[in-house]
């Protein structure tokens, strides 16, 4: 998924910064914003995963496990 949505990203990109030419005589910049919606809409899917999953668990409350790659993510990230 995240292969994908980065090819995506970078043929949109590589899109907009092409020059003007006769059919797009002020460029291509309008392709800048697809991009932008495709990671928006990935950022609200991943934001009602995580409520869904939290409200569950508020509900069938169980212990954690396989905290070692969530740890190394966290302190890399700080």
């Amino acid at each position: 998924m995240i292969r994908i949505t980065f090819v995506t990203m970078f043929v949109l990109l590589t899109i907009a910064l092409r020059p003007p030419g006769s059919g797009h005589p002020f460029g291509h910049n309008e392709a800048e914003y697809f991009p932008t919606i495709i990671e928006g809409t990935l950022n609200c899917l991943a934001a009602v995963a995580i409520c869904v999953t939290s409200i569950e668990r508020l509900i069938n409350p169980h212990p954690a496990h396989d905290l070692g790659i969530g740890n190394l993510v966290s302190v890399n990230s700080i």
